[in-house]
């Protein structure tokens, strides 16, 4: 059985351990079972998931919060300005108080773009909360406009991105974008393309607060709710805020990619791994099952005599993939691209493995200059620095 000669122990392995090789081949098969039973959850949820008006909304308003002078990216607010065209889209940008580089980048951008209707917001911060989540709902309940569009600090958006989540917003619902691979991020094996990968996952596991907040649209009345929210201000952005409490029935993954900023996708696992703990460990677990497999393949191709049964697991593993694949990255970034991440999935999910579990031991994320300590719920406060009260800031 299993390539197990009655007349004695495989003589790729010492004798007697052939139950233990037993044992741990039908680990893989249970690992590669549960992680196909998670991508069939979000191929559910796939298919299951309210469809985006196509009515435009003949003007909107952006607003991103820079939670540190000199961070505001000029491209950010080019795409905006480029979008502008059948929508008019506002700019307004949440800065620190005598954040005059940000102010500078602004005034750079509107003389390449002359139409470009953007402002500066400068906002005292309170340190009790997260600067950056403070200073986006600050700009987006001072500016007038409705929908209210929310960049994260940092996010690069293409314009076709940005013109796609320019949508009527009717109640509460939420319109988000995909997150795409970082543009000089490090490939197939890098954290920002693990989140562009694992996103369906996110969302079939955690609910909208577990989709990358990296564009998100919706009401200015949405909007109003969330500012009310006393925890809105602690959470890691104002997008994640607007997540936290976006119900799933009005919650909308628009097939746009936008890439995030660097260091967005660890503080995403961090928030994750707070958010629900048996949630965090099932996506653990599915992250083992395609390594795993390839382990012992590797070892039945080598004299084990397991080879045909492991290679099973292993292909159930690549076939979970493909299905979660099959969803929105193979929207967003075509057919090809999408399964390529589920072949050589088995192999980019043991880095991501390791990402995912060094996430989970940490307790403090950075934002800007500032330290903070992620909680339950994905809740955030200011880490105290050599007592500073100052919340970390350096």
């Amino acid at each position: 059985m299993f390539g197990l000669s009655a007349a004695g122990p495989d003589p790729g392995f010492p004798a007697g351990i052939e139950v233990e090789l037993l044992l741990l081949l039908i680990l893989a098969i249970v690992l590669s079972v549960f992680s196909l039973a998670l991508s069939v959850r979000a191929v559910a949820v796939w298919c299951g998931r309210p469809r985006e008006p196509f009515s435009e909304c003949p003007e909107a308003v952006a607003v991103t919060g820079v939670p540190e002078p000199g961070k505001l990216e000029p491209a950010t607010l080019r795409a905006v300005a480029a979008a502008n065209g059948k929508v008019r889209i506002d700019l307004a940008v949440g800065t620190l108080e005598n954040d005059l580089d940000s102010i500078a980048v602004i005034d750079s951008v509107r003389r390449e773009f002359p139409g470009l209707r953007a402002v500066a917001v400068p906002l005292a911060v309170d340190h009790r909360k997260v600067i950056e989540a403070g200073l986006a709902l600050g700009a987006a309940t001072l500016s007038p406009g409705d929908p209210v569009m929310v960049l994260a600090s940092g996010a690069r958006p293409s314009t076709p991105s940005i013109r796609r989540l320019c949508l009527a917003c009717p109640g509460d619902r939420v319109y988000s974008a995909v997150p795409s691979r970082h543009p000089s991020g490090g490939g197939l094996f890098s954290a920002e393309s693990d989140m562009a990968r694992m996103t369906p996952l996110y969302y079939a596991m955690f609910g909208p607060a577990g989709v990358p907040a990296v564009l998100s649209s919706t009401s200015r009345s949405m909007i109003d709710k969330v500012a009310a929210d006393p925890l809105s201000a602690n959470m890691p952005s104002g997008g994640a805020a607007l997540h936290r409490l976006a119900s799933p029935r009005d919650f909308v993954l628009v097939e746009a990619p936008v890439s995030p900023g660097a260091g967005f996708a660890r503080q995403h696992l961090t928030m994750l791994s707070r958010l629900s703990v048996p949630a965090f460990v099932a996506y653990c677990v599915s992250l083992a099952a395609g390594p795993f497999a390839l382990l012992l393949t590797s070892a039945g191709v080598f004299g084990g005599g397991l080879s045909v049964a492991a290679m099973s697991a292993l292909l159930i593993s690549i076939v979970s993939r493909a299905l979660q694949a099959a969803t929105w990255p193979a929207r967003c970034f075509g057919v090809s691209s999408a399964m390529l991440d589920a072949l050589v999935s088995p192999v980019s999910d043991l880095p991501a493995l390791a990402r995912a579990v060094a996430s989970a031991s940490r307790r403090t994320v950075k934002s800007g200059r500032a330290s903070y300590v992620m909680h339950s719920k994905g809740l955030m406060s200011p880490a105290m620095d050599r007592g500073s009260a100052m919340g970390g800031i350096r």
